[in-house]
């Protein structure tokens, strides 16, 4: 399975819910050229969700448990205790970054547990269309999330640290895209610091993105990689004006401009967003419920559905998979 490409998808019992939908999507909209593998705490967990999943022959199971084991070469039961101590986002950012050094592929997918595939998607395209042009999106850093673009960055040795790496968002888009062997030499330079990627992400505990962590790498080790500011492509493709309504819907906030790209929709940029996701090849984003407080990440909804149903988005992520219909 070394050639093979492969969707990694970390879940918990909290979340079967979120992946029996995954799972469905899967079979019904993709040709399953890409298997999906699903990473749960520990064997018990695997079990459970094993029993309430389809048993596509595509569908594979690991968990955090097995792959600290044969990664590290030792037993180690990271669950619950590991979860309590670090937090809901570094526990998933071990199992993943685990499961990317564990599991045998050439090139993966990560994806949330809340995704969906909406649309029908070859999956050989949805890969080459992503390494024929590597691209990672950044905007720039906010004071308040400073923190956590600090716990990447640390994790790597003091060479990684730029201009670009230390002052930009580089969770922008969620098409989370691995080359396996980019990836282990990323983990090569955080052991330099720390033995393993488990104390990497406890020593101290701290909220560290793995993704973030292996952007910071490819921008100093690997040029086929370009970077683009979203910020900067927006003012490019739109209008000036439309460009300042599009970017002043974030309220300045600059950091998730991409994964809330619905946000910035308004009934005259509706064309203007549709052609930006062509020409970007982009084909994830995130849409969210209203809050009973009448607040929405999402921005207007009936444009959002349309911004995707026009374009050639094929994944929505959600907290809430009931959000996800066919439209």
């Amino acid at each position: 399975m070394q050639d093979e490409r492969c969707i990694i998808v970390p879940t918990w019992r909290g979340h079967f819910n979120q992946a029996i939908v995954l799972e469905e999507s899967y079979i019904k909209n993709t040709d399953k050229s890409a298997r999906l593998v699903f990473v749960c705490s520990d064997k018990e967990e695997t079990e459970e969700l094993r029993k309430i999943l389809s048993g596509n022959e595509n569908v594979y199971f690991t968990d955090l448990e097995y792959l600290i084991k044969k990664v590290d070469g030792v037993d180690v039961k990271p669950y619950p205790q590991c979860a309590k101590i670090s937090g809901k986002h570094p526990y998933q950012g071990i199992k993943k970054a685990y499961a990317l050094t564990g599991i045998e592929y050439s090139q993966a997918l990560l994806m949330d547990c809340e995704a969906k595939f909406l649309k029908s998607c070859l999956l050989d395209d949805l890969f080459d269309e992503y390494f024929n042009q590597k691209t990672i999106w950044y905007s720039n850093l906010v004071p308040n999330l400073r923190s956590v673009n600090e716990a990447a960055l640390i994790s790597l040795p003091k060479e990684f640290r730029n201009n670009l790496t230390a002052n930009a968002w580089l969770f922008e888009y969620q098409g989370w895209f691995f080359e396996k062997q980019l990836w282990l030499d990323a983990v090569n330079e955080i052991k330099k610091s720390h033995s393993t990627i488990l104390k990497n992400f406890m020593s101290p505990p701290r909220e560290v993105f793995e993704i973030v962590a292996y952007y910071q790498f490819l921008h100093s080790r690997c040029s086929e990689y370009r970077f683009l500011n979203i910020e900067e492509e927006i003012k490019k493709f739109f209008t000036k004006e439309k460009a300042e309504s599009f970017l002043g819907k974030f309220n300045n906030r600059h950091c998730g401009i991409l994964e809330f790209f619905f946000r910035g929709s308004s009934p005259d940029n509706v064309n203007d967003m549709v052609k930006f996701i062509n020409h970007h090849k982009i084909r994830f984003a995130r849409i969210e419920p209203v809050e009973p407080s009448g607040y929405s990440s999402t921005g207007d909804y009936a444009l959002a559905w349309k911004i995707f149903n026009e374009s050639n988005l094929c994944v929505l992520t959600c907290s809430e998979a009931v959000c996800l219909k066919e439209n």
